[in-house]
C-alpha cells in the first residue's frame, strides 16, 4: 500500500469558468481504482494557505464534501504550502526525475512551451549550438 497525494486543482477537479467545479474526465474512476488497490489517498491544494485556521478548516471540510458529491470516495484534503511526505504525487505541473537530468530538462522545455512560457531568444552567449548560419550571400536577420 502506498500513500498517494493527488492535486485538487486541474487534476481531480476543473473550474468551468462560472464558479462551478466538476470532476476531470476519468478522475473518479482512476481514484476508485487506486482505492481498490489499497492505496491511501490524500488530496492536496495550496488555495487556502493565506487564510485564518478556522476558515481553512471550514473550506477543507467543504472540499471534502464536494469531492464526495462528485462521486469520489472519502479522502483527506491537505492544505498548505508544503506537500506531505507521500510515496507518489499526481500533479499536472510535475516532472519525474529518474536519474536523467537531460530528460528532465527536455520535459520542462515541453511543458513550458505548451503553456506559452518558453523563454524567447537569449542574448548571444557565444554558443551557436543548434543555430544554422544564413545561406551564402544572405545577410543575417535581426531578431
Amino acid at each position: 500500500m502506498a500513500w498517494v497525494v493527488i492535486s485538487y486543482d486541474g487534476v481531480l477537479m476543473q473550474d468551468m469558468g462560472d464558479g462551478q467545479e466538476v470532476a476531470v474526465d476519468g478522475a473518479v474512476e482512476a481514484v476508485g481504482f487506486l482505492v481498490q488497490q489499497g492505496h491511501h489517498l490524500t488530496v492536496w491544494t495550496e488555495r487556502f494557505t493565506a487564510m485564518p485556521e478556522t476558515e481553512k478548516k471550514r473550506l477543507k471540510d467543504q472540499l471534502e464534501q464536494e469531492l464526495q458529491a462528485q462521486g469520489f470516495p472519502p479522502m483527506e484534503v491537505w492544505i498548505g504550502t508544503t506537500k506531505p511526505a507521500a510515496d507518489v504525487f499526481i500533479d499536472k505541473k510535475a516532472v519525474t526525475y529518474d536519474g536523467d537530468w537531460n530528460l528532465v530538462i527536455a520535459q520542462v522545455g515541453v511543458m513550458l512551451e505548451e503553456r506559452g512560457l518558453a523563454p524567447g531568444p537569449q542574448p548571444d552567449d557565444g554558443n551557436m549550438d543548434g543555430i544554422e548560419p544564413p545561406p551564402a550571400g544572405e545577410e543575417p536577420t535581426g531578431g
